[in-house]
């Protein structure tokens, strides 16, 4: 769902930052959410509606089919007291029940767990709105028009129902409203399965084919055309494309929504085929701002139609929801990144299907909100304090893309697909994603989750470096240190050595709030970097500048080559000036070649045996020793003399 006045570029290249931000950034305070009650499950409703779209008014009968899964002294079904309950049925009889604080009380004596029972509720009234409208009625240029949208927890507020993301049922939406079918159209989830005109009224009738959350059910009407499209899915399947436009907008529309088609492809390629395939996917425009990803309808805010593609990635986000919200739909709203963070991740999947690797990341640094606009991201992932904020958005995208570059992409899109497999046409909650995903790759992320979704904020780096030249490498010291609040992230990160013609990548991992490693590279390094690839979420506050001056350690290094029929080289590396001495000596430790003392400045210097006793006298093949001395530091090596083989040719 995207939501609230915004004015922001295509899925690819990536949004303004300032716009999307103001999009994002928006908060709409709900209320507290709706706590609907436990022990049951509702399997079906079948819903029967009235609507006069210029006072708002409707009369209703929903029949709701239930499972109980506890023995309940009193069933709670959940509806606005803002409307009038004339009449309850169980089973076709009548039944006494109350009404208040938007519940519905009906008592169940002699039922028990997994009876299933048929409840049909009768009701009219005025619908009061809550949230993001839930029930709304106005004109538009002196066309009546009536849309819904239900989220968080507002379904009740228009029709009565087991009012929670948790429990998905069948739906069947019959709507009548007193206009001929030719200037009015009412479009609402899943198939249409029939029209039927009568006295100056029609009656729409449509039916979902898949089980889905109240927040979902959506209802969206005016004098709509109708812009019809197809798409073939992976699986062979038709896909239809419907859009319900304003005809007044409809070249602009037309324009818009068409890359739908190839947005579906790009999904598909993904999260596998469309789960809605035998319904449609399409889009209708309603008067506000925004979009509400409505099982197989969007609801699109008629503000973002202006024909250049401007909203390219509100479509592409909508979209991906029919996958990540409605296919797949987080049990509570405390997982609502499971919803929106995949969404938001999708914007930057379709900008890599059209772009490449390289649109992909930079699609990802446009959803960084300290980089686009100097702010943190407020708040957790998890258990958000506001439900909609660009931390569940966007963190929650780039906690899905730092999963993808930890695991890799063999193992996060089979986990995505076993994740989607198993909890298809139902709910998840995070725990069932981090499941799938360790299921694949053999290893405990509770440390990845647990650091990401409940903590504020990000990991903030201080770099700095050491340069410790030697013969013909650099040999440099990194510090990374991290300077956040809190205890230190667990960080696998990339580090990237630079020189004038060529780089090379290592990765190391941070476990603590101190980092320092030694590295030896094969050319002059220039600066270096952290997270080149843009794999983390993470701020560099400081570094890395110029290296400072580092003291070389005193190292020794073993002669080559060894056995050697000539000469033997070594060499050592001196922290400071020292008087060096170099002797072979044989094995009863008498000396047979030195060279004369001499004093060396700090660094490396090269030293050669040319394997003779004397000027002139080659040493007999055997087993000699190699001593070295550097001030009152020394070290001897073994090293074996062999006699020099001479090839002859004949002629």
């Amino acid at each position: 769902m995207i939501f609230l006045p915004i004015l922001i570029a295509l899925a690819f290249p990536p949004p303004d930052p300032q716009e999307r931000a103001m999009l994002l950034s928006h908060r709409v305070m709900l209320e507290e959410p709706w706590r609907a009650q436990e022990g049951y499950d509702a399997l079906s409703y079948d819903i029967e509606l009235t609507v006069r779209p210029d006072t708002c008014a409707l009369q209703g009968a929903v029949r709701m089919t239930l499972r109980l899964d506890a023995a309940l002294d009193t069933l709670v079904v959940d509806l606005s007291s803002a409307l009038h309950v004339s009449d309850v049925s169980l089973d076709f009889s009548p039944v006494e029940f109350s009404h208040s604080d938007d519940r519905i009380r009906v008592p169940l004596p002699g039922h028990a767990a997994a009876d299933t029972l048929s409840l049909i509720i009768t009701y009219a009234g005025i619908p009061q709105p809550g949230g993001f409208g839930s029930f709304v009625c106005q004109a538009r240029s002196g066309q009546p028009q009536f849309w819904t949208l239900s989220q968080t927890d507002y379904a009740h507020t228009w029709w009565p129902c087991h009012d929670t993301p948790r429990d998905k049922a069948m739906v069947s939406m019959t709507v009548s409203v007193p206009f001929p079918a030719d200037s009015f159209f009412v479009v609402s989830n899943g198939v249409l399965e029939a029209t039927d005109q009568w006295d100056g009224w029609t009656t729409y009738r449509w039916r979902e084919l898949h089980p889905i959350a109240p927040s979902l059910v959506s209802l969206a009407a005016t004098n709509y055309t109708i812009i019809e499209d197809a798409c073939v899915s992976t699986g062979g399947d038709t896909i239809p494309i419907r859009h319900y436009v304003y005809p007044e907008r409809i070249d602009a529309a037309r324009e818009d929504f068409s890359p739908t088609s190839a947005m579906i492809h790009a999904f598909e390629l993904r999260y596998g085929p469309y789960p809605f395939r035998p319904e449609k996917y399409g889009m209708a425009m309603v008067q506000r701002s925004g979009a509400m990803e409505h099982q197989t309808v969007t609801s699109y805010g008629d503000i973002h139609v202006r024909g250049d593609h401007r909203y390219d990635w509100i479509v592409a986000h909508e979209l991906a929801h029919q996958w990540w919200g409605d296919w797949v739909t987080c049990a509570d709203w405390n997982h609502i990144w499971l919803n929106e963070g995949f969404a938001s991740f999708s914007e930057a999947v379709w900008a890599e299907h059209e772009g490449g690797d390289q649109a992909y990341r930079e699609y990802m640094l446009s959803q960084d909100y300290l980089r686009t606009s100097g702010n943190e991201f407020p708040g957790t992932v998890l258990n958000p304090d506001d439900t909609f904020s660009i931390t569940v958005y966007d963190k929650g995208a780039w906690i899905v893309h730092m999963l993808r570059q930890l695991v890799g992409d063999g193992v996060f899109w089979q986990a995505l697909a076993a994740y989607g497999a198993a909890h298809a046409y139902g709910t998840a909650v995070t725990d069932d994603l981090r499941s799938a995903v360790e299921a694949r790759c053999g290893e405990d992320l509770t440390w990845f989750f647990d650091q990401w979704l409940t903590r504020e904020g990000r990991p903030h780096l201080a770099l700095s470096w050491t340069r410790m030249q030697r013969f013909t490498d650099d040999s440099l010291t990194v510090r990374i240190r991290q300077v956040q609040a809190g205890e230190a992230y667990r960080l696998p990160l990339d580090i990237r050595f630079i020189g004038e013609s060529r780089d090379s990548v290592i990765t190391c991992e941070l476990g603590s709030s101190e980092f320092e490693s030694g590295y030896a590279m094969p050319f002059r390094v220039q600066t270096w970097e952290v997270d080149p690839l843009h794999k983390v979420l993470l701020s560099v506050d400081s570094g890395p500048g110029e290296p400072g001056e580092g003291a070389l350690p005193l190292a020794f290094y073993a002669p080559r080559p060894n056995p050697s029929s000539r000469w033997v080289r070594t060499g050592v590396d001196l922290p400071d000036a020292r008087v060096v001495e170099v002797s072979v000596l044989d094995l009863l430790g008498r000396r047979v070649w030195s060279l004369m003392p001499f004093t060396a400045g700090p660094g490396y210097q090269i030293l050669q045996w040319e394997g003779v006793t004397r000027p002139g006298s080659p040493a007999p093949s055997g087993l000699y020793f190699l001593r070295v001395r550097a001030g009152s530091d020394s070290r001897t090596f073994p090293i074996v003399r062999v006699r020099e083989i001479v090839y002859h040719c004949n002629d």
